[in-house]
């Protein structure tokens, strides 16, 4: 045990080092994502608590003085339009009407439709998923009453059935409007994060390897220890290094999160308020949500670094 709390004190230095490098690096990649959702400045959270009503209405009308723009310039090239390749210059009177409707729908940079479209995927999330799944749960119901005789559809919808109820309970409870920018921005990071397991690949890469090509591991099957407590010492320290690697990780991320979200989502919001997530059974908060993502991401890094130190272990040479 002592060769083995060496060995791992050995390398945590490094492993820590490398962990709070791509941690910074993810922390970047988070923001990246972040940003867009976050440059439209106080307006965003007026519409959000003024709900879908008053963002459909801003939308279309919004979108009607977007056609009626258009339709006005085309009539123009149209009525001015001299048979040539080139398009009529427009009047001043015009180009100012498209530079008027430009810096009106211009919030920080950003459309006011790409804000609006955004709104409206949060709105649709929190103020449907109390509907959908209504309706979803009914249509199970449906199945004993339409003399549905096989047992194992029978068994999933009474699972889903359950599971929905608490779904229901909870939702009820929860009528407030969240802003999930947040949120839903870090579910979308997490879907495509790559960097666990690049720095998994980054630590262990040559883990057994090295020991093979400079013989240490020969050295070690005449000692005490033998090749096999040696090899079996390796992959806990290779082990302890993931951990440590997602540890440091995800936690920089978490951190991130609530540091750049500036109007507080909540912990204790449920699941289902997350985009995509409207039809979710499973009956969890989003601070269960963050707990299972961080157990699910562990997992798959522990897997991985095994895939990863069994190649390093076959190699003769890093």
């Amino acid at each position: 045990m002592k060769l083995l709390r060496f060995m791992i004190r050995k390398d945590m230095a490094k492993s820590a080092l490398i962990s709070l490098l791509l941690a910074l690096l993810s922390c970047a990649f988070l923001i990246s994502v972040l940003r867009p959702s976050y440059a439209y400045g106080e307006k965003y959270m007026t519409y959000l608590k003024g709900g879908s009503e008053t963002v459909s209405q801003d939308a279309q009308k919004l979108a009607d003085e977007q056609n009626a723009l258009n339709n006005e310039i085309n009539d123009y090239q149209n009525n001015h339009n001299t048979g040539g390749v080139k398009q009529a210059e427009l009047p001043v009177e015009l180009e100012e009407k498209i530079i008027d409707f430009s810096q009106k729908n211009s919030q920080a940079g950003a459309g006011l439709d790409s804000m609006f479209s955004l709104i409206e995927g949060e709105l649709y999330s929190q103020q449907n998923a109390l509907k959908l799944i209504s309706e979803r749960v009914r249509g199970y119901s449906r199945n004993a009453r339409r003399g549905v005789t096989d047992e194992y559809s029978l068994k999933l919808s009474d699972k889903l059935i359950s599971d929905y109820n608490a779904v229901i309970t909870d939702l009820k409870k929860s009528d407030d409007i969240i802003d999930t920018r947040a949120a839903d921005g870090f579910e979308n990071y997490m879907s495509s994060e790559i960097l666990i397991p690049f720095g998994v690949y980054l630590l262990l890469f040559s883990i057994f390897s090295s020991e093979i090509q400079s013989s240490r591991i020969k050295s070690f099957g005449i000692t005490k220890t033998g090749v096999r407590k040696f090899s079996l010492f390796k992959l806990c320290t290779g082990f302890v290094a993931v951990i440590i690697l997602v540890l440091i990780i995800y936690t920089v991320d978490i951190i991130t999160l609530f540091i750049y979200d500036t109007n507080g989502f909540k912990l204790d919001m449920p699941l289902q308020y997350l985009s995509g997530f409207e039809l979710s059974s499973a009956n969890m908060s989003f601070g269960g949500y963050l707990v299972a993502v961080f157990a699910a991401k562990l997992v798959y890094a522990l897997f991985t670094a095994s895939i990863v130190m069994f190649l390093s272990m076959l190699c003769r040479k890093t």
